[in-house]
């Protein structure tokens, strides 16, 4: 429930009213209040603590919440090449705004601890690869992976070739920007169980336009968890990042540019997030496209990256008034202080 809905429902004082609004509360819903339920007490006991509300906080759990039980799930033990993973395949879930079939890669990365879900415009088929000699000496530490690469070099098996066709996109027909869509609004219980979500995947960027989108994760001493949202794109009047969590933006910026044509630009924005799962919204000239990703909880597990090399003729806009944390550092050595 929105903050504004839930302030609204505890400003009422009779019980008369209070049902009144629950009722209300879930005409709107695509769900049943007993459905909600079942599914949020599924969630708890098999992805999270069993504590009310812990299974919301995995990447398996907010799927299930948004779209229910999946039709199939293809479970793979950790194999010689990659990590443990699952594939959740939907028949049929008109509300991501596709109607086709629908598959979402999960894995276990060092194979501990919770499944991620992996998303093709964020992570590379690397994250599925167990680091074993055999993986690390045919692929160089700078080479850019392709799921094509693994199946040539390697002899996959049917079940870990599966894998590779799940990485590759979450539907077939569906390429760059068209499979965040999906993935953000499938991790989105907000919006996928309203009665009428948006109907429609419809990138608004051409496949020549789309951004390139990088997203780069370091930790300062250990503890302070840093994120770099860095754009690559052409644009005119505007460019904009938003950082959204269950819906509810959390850091938003928007530079006016005021080009008379297009111009190749280099926008990178650091951002000081807590750990759990977020919305990347990037906008070039109202144009938009989303993609969910994370926060990792430790330095183990958080999404590196390399920054893009500057070129020339571009324009480079940085909101990184901290490049090197020190900021984050002293702040941190004055909490030790106190």
């Amino acid at each position: 429930m929105p903050p504004a809905e839930r302030k609204a429902y505890l400003a009422l004082s009779s019980v008369e009213e209070r049902q009144n609004f629950q009722r209300l509360f879930w005409t709107g819903k695509a769900v049943t209040e007993p459905e909600f339920l079942s599914r949020l007490g599924y969630i708890d006991s098999h992805y999270g603590s069993g504590q009310t509300g812990s299974g919301a906080n995995t990447d398996q759990g907010r799927m299930y919440l948004a779209l229910g039980a999946p039709t199939a799930v293809h479970r793979m033990p950790s194999s010689r090449i990659f990590y443990e993973t699952e594939i959740w395949f939907y028949d049929y879930a008109p509300q991501t705004g596709y109607r086709s079939r629908l598959q979402f890669l999960f894995y276990r990365p060092r194979n501990i601890g919770d499944f991620k879900l992996y998303s093709p415009m964020i992570n590379t088929i690397r994250a599925l690869l167990v680091p074993q000699s055999g993986t690390r000496s045919m692929f160089g530490i700078n080479d850019v992976i392709t799921p094509q690469d693994v199946r040539t070099r390697m002899n996959v098996s049917p079940a870990e070739d599966e894998v590779v066709e799940a990485a590759l996109g979450v539907a077939k027909g569906i390429t760059g920007v068209g499979n965040s869509e999906i993935l953000s609004r499938a991790m989105s219980p907000a919006e996928m169980l309203r009665r009428d979500p948006k109907a429609v995947v419809k990138s608004t960027f051409s496949v020549a336009e789309q951004p390139d989108v990088r997203i780069i994760q370091f930790w300062v001493d250990g503890t302070i968890p840093v994120t770099d949202v860095q754009l690559r794109t052409c644009a005119v009047s505007s460019l904009g990042v938003t950082i959204e969590r269950r819906s509810q933006a959390v850091d938003r910026s928007e530079i006016p540019l005021g080009y008379k044509e297009p111009r190749p630009v280099l926008f990178t924005q650091r951002f000081f997030l807590p750990p759990g799962a977020y919305s990347l919204i990037v906008e070039v000239d109202g144009r938009r496209m989303t993609m969910p990703f994370r926060v990792a909880e430790d330095p183990t597990h958080a999404m590196t990256g390399e920054a893009f090399e500057e070129r020339p003729g571009e324009t480079k806009i940085s909101l990184t008034p901290d490049p090197r944390g020190e900021m984050a550092k002293e702040a941190l050595a004055r909490l030790k202080g106190n």
